[in-house]
């Protein structure tokens, strides 16, 4: 099972959201499968911020 983005509306900011988007990641399980090093590359947020993020998310799936 997995999650769309946008149910994480009031936990992450909606301008990550929409980054995380804008490169084709629209589901929870998108997002947690592609490296950090890669996200940072292909986005503009930072390590930190992807590591918050990719938290909330897996606390999704605990």
């Amino acid at each position: 099972m997995d999650v769309d983005l946008d149910e994480f509306a009031d936990e992450i900011d909606t301008w990550i959201l929409d980054e995380l988007k804008g490169i084709g990641l629209d589901t929870a399980k998108s997002v947690l499968d592609m490296s950090n090093a890669d996200l940072i590359s292909r986005t503009e947020l930072e390590q930190e911020t992807i590591e918050e993020i990719k938290k909330i998310l897996e606390a999704e799936f605990e």
